[in-house]
């Protein structure tokens, strides 16, 4: 019962959140995921509305179609917790992933996906919960992406003076500028 306060807890307090919890158990039901996850952003001082929360994608550790409910119960609390701000990677990995990470679904990931499960091509091994190093790319750029249609980039980019135009150059050559201070 003792609490642990790494240095990071407070250094950190304040800025964006990004939320994952729910891959393992520990939690009874979605009202209680919910009510884990409110805990860990109330201590969110400054923006309190900017984070992002990620669901799951297991259910406590399972990926077996039976607990498809489950999962459908938890994205449904967590997208009326917390609406916008809740990004649900188990349908973006089953309807967009394979897509965007160039693959071809093999027959079991379509049969993953017929039920409700994260394609098989995006899982880290047999009995394993975690996905591969692919998926985990694709989280990173669906958390960007989201980041960025929410504006969280915004005053970052008005306090560097980084406009459009300067978006567009490193969006298509992200050396840009370590050429230009190379070069003086």
């Amino acid at each position: 019962g003792t609490e642990i306060l790494t240095a990071s807890a407070s250094a950190y307090q304040d800025y964006i959140h990004v939320v994952w919890l729910g891959t393992y158990d520990g939690f009874v039901n979605s009202n209680d995921l919910v009510q884990e996850v409110k805990q860990l952003l109330a201590r969110q001082t400054q923006n309190p509305e900017r984070y992002l929360v990620i669901g799951p994608c297991t259910y406590n550790g399972s990926w077996s179609a039976d607990v498809l409910r489950n999962l459908n119960a938890i994205d449904t609390a967590m997208m009326q917790a917390f609406g916008k701000n809740y990004v649900n990677l188990r349908k973006y990995l089953i309807e967009d992933g394979l897509r965007d990470a160039g693959l071809t679904p093999t027959k079991a990931d379509t049969a993953n996906m017929t039920v409700g499960c994260v394609p098989d091509s995006f899982r880290s091994g047999v009995g394993s919960v975690n996905l591969n190093a692919q998926a985990y790319t694709l989280t990173g750029k669906l958390i960007y992406d989201r980041m960025e249609a929410l504006g969280y980039f915004d005053e970052i980019r008005e306090e560097l003076g980084i406009d459009i135009t300067t978006r567009e150059i490193l969006k298509n050559d992200p050396e840009y500028f370590l050429r230009k201070f190379e070069n003086g």
